[in-house]
């Protein structure tokens, strides 16, 4: 539903776009550091996708752990941005 019907962008938000895809392609260049990505390019877009004001609560470095009973593994990690919309 979400993709439905979804507004034009305008100039400013085409260029903030484009300015994440240049920073992401420098990036490439380098070895790849997380927190330097979330930086760079995830915060921007979370920012431009409206999920910094209302409705949404961000939390951060959520810890998870999945375990599968079949294979006698247990994964753990963590999630290190959470956006939430009310009991979502």
């Amino acid at each position: 539903e979400w993709q439905d019907e979804l507004p034009e962008l305008t100039d400013t938000e085409r260029q903030s776009l484009e300015q994440v895809k240049a920073h992401m392609l420098y990036l490439e260049q380098y070895p790849m550091v997380e927190d330097i990505v979330k930086m760079v390019v995830l915060s921007p877009l979370l920012g431009l996708a409206g999920f910094y004001g209302s409705p949404f609560h961000l939390k951060t470095e959520a810890a998870i752990e999945i375990a599968a009973v079949e294979e006698h593994e247990i994964l753990r990690g963590r999630i290190d941005v959470l956006v939430l919309q009310e009991q979502l």
